[in-house]
């Protein structure tokens, strides 16, 4: 019988299950044949910051394939410093909390080790870059100048002209370690304003709980909170990581019986972020098999909208697997799609079209009184841009036609 070959990125997202059992290593198994390339394998794992869980997983399948004992041995090293590294990035968050405690400073933290904790068999398989720290706006000037004083400086924020205006919007700061190891993503808001989504202040605060990090208690967002933050981070960047839909996966393993999903789902309602959810939900039950919360899973099964929205992004990964992101029309269309609601779509619109970014402020430096003249700036840049896209697409197409 003449053996499949299979695209490596299937191989890559079955290796990505955070929880291992009988059934996954199967599919891992079964995903590999004579003509697998491991090369390829190893570059996306490379790429996707997967390789500590690759390497877990095609152990555990006990594959006798040379080529891939190879790849392991490879790995090997990547997995075990990767393990190191996590024990180290724990206890610089749990510096950071103690910090911010000293201070007086409220702080929420969540993704990086917390979520590693908590949807992962091992959670030194997944990888991750920064620590997240939420604050509330008006402390984010104090909280930068403690986390600062361990060691760390910022590397993307507002201009220091931005940041004395009394427009300034609300944005992350991005803070790096002088070992230039890590970075602290630290914010006001749960999510970025460009996104149009918010969680009402006291799903974030009143009801966070305490977790223990390396004997740490550390505040972080409920689990509601967390879930439907991923389900509409994922969405965000189109699902265009394995551990996105892993994640999400991980917590229906291991959370699923702690959550109240009608919470889940009412916070939802208000964001207008049900498709959102629900796309989540099916990414993960399909990729992975984990179980769908029966609130959830007779609705979005037939909804014919998170139906177009799983194909899109499954789509995605058949022919974009390794490519960046990119912030193009179609991704706009995607955003759009995802809200049900008119007004929650204008909104998104508005706010996508006329609030500066970092691009904005790159392009153009202005005094901090003349930030108001970002807005125009910012629409004849879009503008730009949109023609030259345009220009892209004649040529592309007049090309093909020849």
């Amino acid at each position: 019988m003449k053996s499949t070959a299979h695209a490596p990125i299937d191989l890559l997202v079955a290796c990505c299950v955070p929880v291992l059992s009988d059934s996954a290593l199967a599919r891992i198994r079964s995903l590999v044949t004579p003509h697998t390339d491991w090369a390829a394998l190893a570059d996306l794992a490379a790429f996707y910051r997967a390789e500590p869980i690759l390497h877990d997983r095609l152990q555990s399948a006990d594959l006798s394939d040379p080529p891939a004992a190879a790849l392991l041995a490879r790995l090997r090293n990547t997995q075990l410093a990767n393990a190191v590294r996590s024990a180290r990035l724990s206890h610089a968050l749990g510096l950071v909390a103690q910090s911010l405690e000293a201070a007086a400073i409220p702080a929420l933290f969540f993704k990086g080790p917390i979520l590693a904790q908590e949807a992962y068999d091992d959670p030194s398989l997944r990888q991750f870059d920064d620590l997240d720290v939420l604050v509330p706006g008006p402390y984010l000037t104090r909280a930068r100048t403690v986390i600062e004083a361990l060691g760390y400086s910022r590397i993307l924020g507002l201009p220091p002209s931005v940041e004395a205006s009394p427009f300034r919007p609300a944005t992350p700061l991005i803070l790096r370690h002088h070992s230039g190891d890590h970075d602290v993503d630290l914010s006001g808001r749960l999510m970025h304003d460009y996104f149009s989504f918010r969680i009402a202040p006291t799903a974030l605060w009143d009801e966070a709980r305490t977790v223990t990090l390396d004997g740490i208690p550390l505040r972080t967002l409920s689990r509601e909170v967390l879930f439907l933050f991923l389900c509409v981070h994922g969405t965000k960047h189109l699902w265009a990581r394995p551990c996105w839909m892993a994640d999400l996966a991980g917590l229906l393993w291991r959370q699923a019986d702690h959550m109240d999903w009608d919470r889940v789902m009412a916070l939802a309602h208000v964001g207008d972020g049900r498709r959102m959810l629900d796309l989540g939900v099916a990414l993960a039950v399909q990729t992975y098999g984990a179980p769908a919360p029966p609130a959830l899973g007779r609705g979005q099964a037939a909804h014919r909208s998170v139906a177009a929205l799983q194909g899109e992004v499954m789509r995605r990964w058949a022919e974009e697997a390794g490519q960046p992101e990119r912030d193009d029309t179609a991704r706009l269309r995607f955003h759009l799609r995802a809200r049900a609601r008119l007004c929650s779509r204008l909104r998104y619109l508005l706010v996508r079209g006329l609030r500066p970014s970092h691009n904005d402020w790159r392009a153009v430096r202005l005094p901090g009184p003349l930030f108001p003249l970002y807005y125009p700036l910012r629409l004849l840049r879009l503008g730009a841009v949109g023609l030259r896209a345009l220009v892209r697409s004649a040529v592309s197409s007049r090309r093909t036609t020849r």
